[in-house]
């Protein structure tokens, strides 16, 4: 079989494999690629349908636009990181327990999804259209339940050592360090040759944000 036999065979195999996938998700899948390296703005809806093997009337019939289609690849993908959050806050385990689970939520969350912070900086560069209306979905049905349940890890692990307002700072501070290596990762492995030894960096940095975050808890509350 010559080579560009054989070529034709795998691009006829390929295609038969993405027919057995529903369209929709075969859309999302493609969204998410191309939405993570070009943002909503650079993306256009022919180039995900062609990458998702379907024709643009078929996106359209199940995407109305490009800004719900963006919407609808972030939304799944936050109900699963808030419904993992939600169960390590909410456990019954002492404050320090809860807070290393939730640092290690977002951590293993974060290294399985390596697509979300960078669709993630697109929206916000953007204003942000997105990510109000993901939130809005996901968190109509929580009754600010997960918020709750991370603030009151630190007031209860803070108290006594720093007053019960500075829990929302605290909340700010936990996400932003844990965030923030995911989305600078390209600058850090610039500055810091560490980095490119991407997962014992991360490692290391998990348990140098427990420790940060740990150092605002009062002595009582640690075991």
């Amino acid at each position: 079989m010559t080579s560009e036999r054989r070529k034709a065979v795998n691009v006829k195999s390929q295609n038969l494999e993405a027919a057995e996938v529903d369209p929709r998700q075969r859309i999302l899948e493609a969204a998410t690629r191309i939405f993570a390296e070009k943002g909503r703005e650079g993306a256009r809806t022919r180039e995900i349908a062609q990458a998702a093997n379907v024709n643009l009337a078929m996106l359209h019939y199940y995407f109305s636009s490009k800004e719900e289609l963006y919407v609808r690849v972030l939304t799944p993908i936050f109900e699963e990181l808030f419904s993992r959050l939600k169960l390590a806050a909410g456990s019954s385990a002492i404050p320090t327990r809860r807070l290393e689970a939730v640092v290690g939520v977002y951590f293993d969350f974060l290294k399985g999804k390596p697509d979300l912070p960078r669709l993630i900086m697109w929206d916000l560069v953007t204003g942000a259209h997105a990510m109000r209306q993901t939130f809005q979905r996901v968190f109509s049905s929580d009754k600010e339940g997960l918020m709750q349940l991370i603030h009151g890890i630190f007031k209860e692990g803070q108290k006594g050592k720093l007053p019960p307002e500075d829990a929302d700072q605290s909340v700010i501070s936990m996400v932003a360090l844990c965030v923030f290596p995911f989305i600078a990762r390209p600058m850090l492995e610039i500055i810091n040759p560490g980095v490119i030894q991407w997962l014992n960096f991360l490692a290391r940095r998990q348990d140098h944000v427990l420790d940060l975050l740990l150092n605002t808890f009062a002595d009582e509350s640690k075991p």
